[in-house]
């Protein structure tokens, strides 16, 4: 929205960003690097704010997934220059809809502020006619959904703490399984919302998806850049977009390391239910050791058929 062009990078088994492979892509252009803490699994930051500061990049990390994760004692959004959060149905913390952001200077609080709320100053102070600094939309949250993401909030430390409990039960009863593994966690801080297994080939994935009554993450949804016919096409909002005049290439199947990666991997949902992650199967944050036993037991068959 902004005119700026998205430059897509390989990501490695953790489902997050490859640093190795950012610097490849930098150019005099280049501005940010957005790395998205994907399923609650935080980013490896050392060595992205390594490659940002070496290249005097902005770090927009996107922390919608990942409310509550952490990364080496740092919580996720407070290690760039601006973290953004979702709150919405499928997220860590719910207020229906909506999110906000964290900032780590003033001037990007008073500047975001200004974006969502008509230019304006942070809570309007003064006298806002002919004091404010730049064109701003209409995105205020509602004092009602405020007041539900501040009660949700006190519940983080708890939820947080359940889910790992029950991931940690289920993986358990999953180690050592033939021709399967999981996804690599950058830092015990994730989230463990979801649990990915990662087989040895995208054949076992397939094979234990029809089984199992589930997709592979690369057949799971939108968010996956192959499934994202507006980006590929360069749908826009308006005639005059950047994008019009950009000779930047977008196709299925143009990052060959990212697509291999996620035809072998398959999530199983730990608190959140999902289909359009994956997610379609597994347990639930109110499920019993009963129940979490049961849908290891299913899982060990499948994979020990296949």
């Amino acid at each position: 929205m902004m005119n700026a062009i998205p430059v897509l990078a390989e990501i490695d088994d953790s489902l997050t960003i490859d640093p190795e492979k950012i610097e490849a892509l930098i150019t005099p252009k280049t501005k940010a690097i957005i790395p998205v803490h994907m399923l609650g699994n935080p980013c490896k930051m050392d060595r992205i704010m390594e490659i940002a500061k070496k290249h005097n990049l902005y770090v927009i990390e996107d922390c919608c997934q990942a409310v509550g994760a952490s990364y080496k004692g740092k919580c996720v959004g407070t290690i760039g220059n601006i973290g953004a959060y979702s709150m919405n149905v499928f997220k860590t913390l719910s207020t229906g809809d909506g999110g906000f952001v964290g900032v780590t200077d003033e001037d990007l609080y008073e500047r975001a502020f200004g974006f969502h709320d008509q230019g304006h100053k942070p809570s309007r102070t003064g006298v806002e006619v002919g004091n404010r600094s730049i064109l701003g939309i209409n995105m205020r949250m509602n004092e009602l959904s405020g007041a539900v993401a501040l009660a949700q909030t006190r519940k983080l430390k708890g939820l947080l703490a359940t889910l790992r409990e029950k991931k940690a039960l289920l993986k358990s009863k999953l180690q050592g399984l033939p021709g399967v593994g999981f996804r690599t966690i950058n830092d015990e801080g994730e989230c463990a919302t979801l649990l990915t297994l990662l087989f040895e080939t995208k054949e076992l994935a397939a094979a234990f998806c029809e089984k199992a009554g589930t997709a592979p993450i690369a057949r799971s949804g939108w968010h996956v850049y192959n499934n994202m016919e507006q980006l590929l096409e360069k749908k826009t909002w308006t005639d005059a977009h950047v994008f019009h005049n950009c000779d930047r290439v977008y196709e299925k199947h143009m990052l060959p390391a990212t697509d291999d990666i996620l035809e072998r991997a398959v999530n199983i949902s730990i608190g959140v239910v999902d289909k359009g992650l994956g997610a379609g199967t597994g347990i639930n944050i109110l499920s019993t050791e009963e129940e979490i036993e049961k849908v290891a037991q299913n899982i060990r068959e499948i994979v020990l058929s296949l």
